[in-house]
C-alpha cells in the first residue's frame, strides 16, 4: 500500500490506485512488516494493513519499523515498539 494525501489528511491506496483507507490521519509513516505508524490528534499509534489499531495512539513519536521494531517516544522516554505493540527497553551500549 502507498500513502496518499487529500485535503490535508492521509489515507492509503493499493498499487492500482484503488482507495484502501479513507484519508483520516494527520501524518503517516511507511508500511513495513505489515504495520504502519500513523498520527491522529497529535499522537502516534500503529495500524495493520486492514486499518486495525495495533498499538494505541499514546506516543509522541513512532519511527518506521525495521527488523520488527520501531523507535518510539513514550512519556518523554525513548523506547522500542515491537510489531504487536509491546514496549521494549532501549539497549544500553
Amino acid at each position: 500500500m502507498a500513502a496518499m494525501q487529500q485535503m490535508g489528511k492521509w489515507g492509503f491506496i493499493d498499487k492500482t490506485g484503488k482507495l484502501m483507507m479513507n484519508p483520516f490521519y494527520e501524518n503517516v509513516g511507511y508500511y513495513n512488516d505489515g504495520v504502519c505508524p500513523v498520527q491522529n490528534k497529535g499522537k502516534w499509534g500503529t495500524i495493520d494493513k486492514e486499518g486495525r489499531i495495533v498499538s494505541p495512539f499514546d506516543f509522541e513519536y513512532i519511527g518506521n519499523y525495521e527488523d520488527g521494531i520501531a523507535e518510539v517516544i513514550f512519556r518523554d522516554i525513548n523506547l522500542y515498539l515491537d510489531l504487536r505493540g509491546n514496549l521494549l527497553p532501549r539497549l544500553k551500549k
